[in-house]
């Protein structure tokens, strides 16, 4: 959770998508996502770690259907997927021929807990196939980047916790 020492502090902001890092994109996810989000969030082994039970193909749509890319307010969360872009992604078949794709590794989500306290919460789920590489890491880092300069989140004693 980061947790302000200052009240009042967040403000509405808004992010330009898509957010670059040396090797991801940070962008709202959309529904030709939804194999890609399948992917990791309906394993059982991820999902013994995250607030949530595995999700079939049309949960995770409504997932996606209902995830918002900025905030407008206190309570609300900002999820954004985590995109490895087809020049970094693993050789696959694309069209019927080899090639790369881009693919969504995982998503990271904002969450604004306290208007007066400058407080939100983070949190992230990425496929175990991209584990070990740094990119949760680096989609966090963005992702506090968002938190403290676009919305104005004051930092606290936790937020110096490693993703």
């Amino acid at each position: 959770m980061i947790v302000s020492e200052c009240e009042g502090r967040a403000s509405k902001g808004t992010v330009a998508y898509p957010v670059r890092t040396a090797r991801l994109l940070l962008r709202p996810l959309d529904e030709d996502d939804v194999e890609d989000v399948v992917a990791y969030r309906s394993r059982s082994d991820v999902c013994r770690w995250v607030p949530f039970e595995p999700m079939g193909r049309g949960e995770a749509l409504d997932r996606i259907r209902t995830s918002l890319g900025q905030l407008a307010g206190e309570g609300q969360a900002l999820t954004a997927g985590v995109e490895l872009p087809a020049a970094e992604a693993p050789a696959a078949v694309v069209d019927g021929q080899p090639g790369r794709r881009r693919i969504v590794i995982g998503d990271v989500v904002l969450i604004w807990r306290s208007r007066e306290h400058a407080a939100g919460e983070i949190g992230y789920v990425f496929h175990p196939d991209y584990s070990g590489q740094g990119f949760a890491t680096e989609a966090v880092q963005a992702l506090l980047d968002i938190a403290f300069g676009t919305y104005r989140f004051a930092p606290g004693h936790r937020a110096d916790r490693r993703a």
